[in-house]
């Protein structure tokens, strides 16, 4: 029981802490409501449980095993975040509640997930 309790503390720590997901969840919530985030929060959430799944079954280990790898994944990894990092900053400021096309999409939380690093290092360390 001891062993759950801080298990279940880690998690809690590590997966609430903020991160690209929760960050672009939360700013998307705030922009279009908890109803116009739900595609995304689904991308979101879909992509957390393939990046579980990578984890638990060895396949980041073994990727990352292949020499020259793992330089290329960190390159496309931080490439990524930095280009969401430039539009959000570029982003013109918030007003009203925004259109729907500019939602995020199911896809784009998807991705999101598949590409932060922070995912892979918390379900890794759990």
């Amino acid at each position: 029981m001891e062993e759950l309790i801080g298990f279940t503390t880690a998690g809690i720590a590590l997966i609430g802490s903020p991160g690209p997901n929760t960050l672009g969840l939360a700013a998307t919530g705030a922009t279009f409501g908890a109803v116009g985030g739900l595609r995304y929060m689904s991308g979101i959430l879909i992509g957390m449980v393939l990046v579980m799944s990578a984890i638990s079954t060895g396949l980041g280990g073994i990727l990352l095993a292949i020499p020259g790898v793992t330089p290329v994944v960190a390159v496309a990894a931080a490439t990524y975040i930095l280009w969401l990092a430039y539009r959000i900053a570029t982003a013109p400021p918030l007003v009203g509640t925004g259109n729907r096309d500019s939602r995020p999409s199911f896809r784009a939380g998807l991705f999101l997930s598949l590409v932060n690093p922070k995912g892979y290092a918390a379900m890794a360390a759990l």
